[in-house]
């Protein structure tokens, strides 16, 4: 069963989400702030954290600071409408998800869901393949018919968050979500600037443009995907 620890200052709150895991075949585990959720979760780590951005004493923020790059536990932000610059931050911060208050059970239940699966996916498949691209998720490096394809790591980790989500299509703020090291503070235009140089390293004479941008914002990977385990 998966634990997941219930990170925020509402009491009655704290109490429905417990009461709803619970029903779920979760095992919740509550903190009023993010001192007393960083101690549970070291003598005990959780699968997922409930982190509420706003609360006194020790913020999600700055759990998410003691938290990354270390620890990879899943993140699932708690904000109150009209906070978008701060799940910006969040997720600059190494956030996963996010959910404006108020939401419903079964909605909070359905991303849970998700990104366990997500997780617990990832630590299966080591290699993604496509074309003549092979990203070793092992060595954090892409191989091209072998031969090695020298990539900046945040390169890496935007060519991974694509093909990792092929066919789908990528908003920049996605990119950051996914791709961006918890010390960065890029604007979401610098992605960007990162996607043409990585364009211009997959790109060989003849080839197909292997990364699409779709619609306004948004970039995808195109090509098919096979995992290797």
């Amino acid at each position: 069963m998966y634990r997941i620890l219930i990170v925020d200052d509402d009491q009655n709150l704290r109490a429905v989400l417990e009461k709803a895991l619970k029903k779920a075949g979760l095992i919740p585990v509550v903190a009023e702030n993010g001192a007393i959720a960083l101690e549970l979760h070291r003598a005990e780590p959780a699968d997922l954290l409930l982190l509420d951005l706003m609360m006194p004493t020790m913020d999600g923020f700055q759990v998410l600071k003691a938290l990354r790059p270390r620890d990879e536990v899943p993140v699932l932000m708690l904000t109150a409408e009209g906070q978008e610059q701060k799940r910006v931050e969040g997720f600059r911060l190494g956030a996963d998800d996010y959910l404006v208050k108020p939401f419903s059970i079964e909605e909070l239940l359905g991303r849970i869901r998700a990104i366990l699966k997500r997780s617990a996916r990832y630590k299966e498949v080591k290699s993604l393949c496509s074309g003549p691209f092979e990203l070793d998720r092992m060595h954090k490096c892409l191989l091209r018919e072998g031969e090695s394809v020298g990539l900046s790591p945040v390169e890496y980790h935007i060519l991974e968050a694509l093909m990792a989500h092929a066919g789908q299509s990528l908003t920049r703020l996605d990119v950051l979500r996914l791709a961006w090291t918890t010390d960065s503070r890029p604007s979401p235009r610098t992605v960007d600037v990162h996607m043409v140089s990585l364009r211009r390293k997959l790109i060989l004479e003849g080839d197909p443009r292997w990364i699409l941008t779709s619609g306004i914002h948004g970039y995808c990977w195109t090509s098919p995907i096979q995992e290797k385990a």
